[in-house]
């Protein structure tokens, strides 16, 4: 799996959703898996979006998608900056079952 990942400075978080929000056919439509928006704890202003794709292709593709959409006035108007989109190859990733951690317990602990 591979992940496009954008993080955005935007001053008003429930004007910047809306517009995110109604491209969810254009993520769809070109190949966008999952996605996760994540707000910063000490500055809501930035927000981090992930994307994940099935090839490193499509992921590298939607970059021209995303400057064509902020390009739009509308993105201008609740977006004030971009960085620069990064692409990440996923090497490991794993859900942690908490009720095996405490069956097992805490390794970690117990060595402290």
């Amino acid at each position: 799996m591979y992940q496009l990942r954008i993080t955005d400075t935007i001053p008003d978080f429930d004007a910047w959703r809306r517009a995110f929000d109604g491209y969810e056919r254009v993520r769809a439509d070109n190949g966008v898996l999952a996605y996760r928006v994540m707000r910063s704890v000490t500055d809501p202003t930035e927000v981090t979006i992930e994307l994940d794709f099935a090839d490193v292709a499509r992921t590298r593709a939607y970059i021209g998608v995303l400057e064509k959409i902020w390009s739009s006035a509308g993105s201008r108007r609740v977006s004030a900056a971009h960085s620069t989109p990064t692409v990440h190859e996923v090497v490991v990733a794993k859900a942690i079952d908490p009720a095996a951690s405490e069956a097992a317990g805490s390794h970690v602990a117990q060595s402290i």
